[in-house]
């Protein structure tokens, strides 16, 4: 198998070998069966077997222990781990067989409690009245006394976080402890009107069991209502699309729209690349595992019913290489979306194998070549995060890399050469945009409504992640960095960092407008490889474009369990954004219920623009709206939203207690200008490219 594997890696087009794949399904299940051969972190159920074979065989070394108990734990085996701390913990000195037995008896009860319970506000933090009671009280119990011992003693941090994470599930478990240890959950919280949300996922059945993964939203199947995507990292699962019925009821489809045609997925987007009327969705693989991860892009071509076929093979999406992020986008203008790939170089030894960024030039006809050298954008970099937008307001596409342990890098796209590809003119030091060096997910929101894209990036350190510092007030060196766009390729930070002064280690990231006052609050999902880096998942909301204020408790939107991909959608068209958020952490083990966060914003207004390209590409990415409403002016641009999850291209502007936009301006990549008035709040309309006619499609 492994000689397979390296001959596809020397050939991605399969053209050369005999044994190569002819498709993308037969690749991705040749390289789950090498991860048995040769496992990688990730695979925790195999690292399990792999220490249990040897234990049983007499190996009862400190180094086979500690694969045996750690992956006992990452693969939801918890009393395996604690038979085994039970019986060999004389090899573990005191403070790690404490710190491991209190890890396995949490987790435990988490398995227990929050996973097993999938009701709606389970995990929600902080606890709110009414939250369902635990289940299992004895294992909270025991890792609660194993964590106050390991605080009074060695004043360990970690321990003192999940303290309160214990008090959260049970409170009771907690009582014996002195208060002065326990901290006010709401300190971070910041005065803001916020709209409350509710997890209605479970009663929806769209909670998929997921590790992490990606989401999109949008009508998938042409019938004008919105419909769920969502990816799984592991090899050995297919993606899960829900179709919405005329009810707001459900369905999970994805046996009929043949999801069984590929596996797995760290993040997804969606467009319609072949402007065909339809949503179609690239998948990206293999985002944190190195070598491991070197798997192929899927594109799922819809058939305009929401039925899926691969064609990334034939449609020369090549190459195997680790990612996390891509983003859609007309870099040339031509009226066919191209694609950014964002792939992750790692530096290993022998294994140490270049993975450039990679731009796809859409050729109109289905075909796509990697241009990314030719185009000026040489880039072998750990990249996390691609954002696109036109930062200088000239009518062409630029790109932004969050990047992981580097300066963070600026593309200014300064037009076609004479074969129409585009070229990209590296501008970051000018743009003072190199900060956070260790970052994640990024996206290009107009914060303060200027009609300018700004820069939003995350920090992101796996390895330090100490939420228990921010509600002590201790210095924190990974809070978000918001950069305000001050035009020709220059960015200032946002005047004292928006107000946002704690970590959030993001994962996922994207933006709307909750509240409908017209301006972009932002959502970020958070976490980190290790079972103890429960952190929970944060909504800012934007305080008139001038600063952020932390929403989360107000809206019950701060899940605790590991967060990936976000997007944003009017699920129900009542005129509001609601949320859909893939949970689940990076080893296999680390499962968790998706959440469907429904918005019960009732005080605001919005209109709903769907437009349609013509000569501009269908989806209308990269199409700039500006909307007029009483004295307030609102800019949107037409994206994904951030870097990790796929907001609906449908957008909904908020205009507060106004009754319509009074004037909208519909600015298409070709140039040209469309101005519509007096649209009314409450609807939804479709603006077609070239079209005088705006009508109402469907009432809120």
């Amino acid at each position: 198998m492994a000689a397979i594997i390296l001959c596809i890696g020397c050939h991605p087009d399969g053209k050369h070998r005999p044994t190569a794949p002819v498709n993308n399904l037969e690749l991705l299940k040749q390289l789950e069966a090498a991860t048995h051969q040769k496992p990688y972190g990730v695979h925790s159920n195999i690292l399990w077997l792999d220490a249990q074979k040897k234990y049983y065989a007499g190996d009862t070394s400190k180094p086979t222990l500690l694969q045996y108990i750690y992956n006992s734990i990452s693969s939801n085996h918890p009393d395996t781990a604690l038979y085994l701390l039970n019986r060999h913990g004389s090899q573990l000195d005191a403070r790690l067989l404490e710190s491991t037995q209190a890890l396995a008896y949490f987790r435990q009860a988490e398995l227990n409690n929050c996973i097993a319970q999938c009701h709606g506000n389970m995990c929600i933090f902080p606890r709110a009245v009414g939250t369902v009671q635990a289940r299992d009280t004895a294992s909270v119990i025991k890792a609660a006394n194993l964590y106050y011992k390991l605080w009074t003693q060695y004043a360990d941090s970690t321990a003192l976080w999940m303290l309160q994470i214990c008090k959260h599930q049970y409170p009771k478990s907690v009582r014996q402890f002195p208060a002065s240890i326990f901290i006010d959950v709401n300190l971070l919280e910041q005065t803001t009107t916020v709209p409350e949300f509710e997890n209605i996922a479970p009663k929806l059945n769209v909670n998929t069991r997921t590790q992490l993964g990606g989401a999109a939203l949008d009508d998938f199947n042409g019938d004008g209502l919105v419909d769920i995507f969502t990816t799984n990292y592991n090899l050995t699962d297919s993606p899960t699309i829900y179709f919405q019925q005329k009810d707001g009821s459900f369905k999970n489809q994805s046996a009929a729209a043949n999801m069984g045609c590929t596996r797995g997925g760290s993040q997804c987007i969606h467009a319609d690349y072949d402007n065909d009327g339809d949503n179609d969705i690239l998948i990206v693989r293999g985002g944190w595992m190195a070598w491991a991860g070197n798997h192929p892009v899927s594109l799922l071509e819809n058939d305009g019913k929401g039925v899926f076929t691969d064609v990334a093979p034939r449609a020369g999406i090549g190459g195997l290489h680790p990612c996390h992020t891509a983003h859609f986008a007309d870099f040339n203008n031509d009226g066919w979306l191209d694609i950014i790939v964002g792939n992750e170089q790692y530096n290993t030894g022998a294994n140490n194998t270049p993975h450039f960024v990679q731009l796809f030039l859409s050729n109109g006809r289905k075909k796509f070549t990697d241009v990314a050298k030719h185009a000026g954008i040489q880039l072998n970099e750990y990249v996390k995060g691609v954002t696109v937008a036109d930062y200088n307001l000239d009518g062409k596409q630029d790109v932004f890399f969050s990047i992981y342990g580097s300066p963070n890098k600026l593309f200014k796209n300064i037009g076609n050469d004479k074969n129409g590809i585009s070229q990209f003119k590296d501008v970051s030091t000018q743009a003072g945009i190199a900060e956070p060096i260790f970052s994640f997910p990024c996206g290009s929101p107009d914060i303060n409504n200027d009609g300018l894209p700004d820069l939003v990036v995350f920090s992101y350190n796996p390895e330090k992640i100490i939420h228990i510092n921010d509600y002590l007030q201790k210095p924190t060196s990974f809070q978000p960095y918001f950069y305000l766009n001050k035009g020709s390729f220059q960015f200032e930070p946002m005047p004292n960092n928006g107000n946002i002064h704690f970590s959030i280690p993001a994962m996922g990231f994207s933006y709307g407008d909750v509240n409908n006052d017209g301006y972009l609050d932002l959502y970020a999902t958070t976490g980190g490889r290790d079972f103890n880096a429960l952190v929970p998942n944060v909504l800012l909301i934007n305080q008139a474009g001038k600063s952020f204020a932390n929403g989360t408790a107000k809206s019950r939107t701060g899940n605790l369990q590991k967060g990936h991909g976000v997007s944003f959608a009017d699920i129900d068209n009542d005129g509001n954004i609601d949320l859909y958020v893939s949970m689940g952490g990076f080893f296999d083990g680390d499962v968790a219920d998706n959440q469907l966060f429904r918005n019960t914003q009732t005080t605001n207004q919005s209109v709903t623009i769907k437009l349609q390209g013509t000569k501009t590409n269908r989806s209308a990415i990269g199409v700039r709206i500006k909307a007029t409403s009483g004295k307030q002016q609102i800019y949107r641009e037409v994206n994904h939203g951030g870097s990790y999850g796929s907001n609906s291209l449908v957008q909904v502007i908020g205009i507060g207690n106004q009754l319509q936009i009074n004037e909208l301006e519909v600015f298409w990549n070709n140039k040209q200008t469309q101005t519509f008035k007096a649209l009314k709040a409450g609807n939804t309309y479709l603006i077609e490219e070239g079209s005088s006619k705006v009508l109402p499609i469907l009432p809120h």
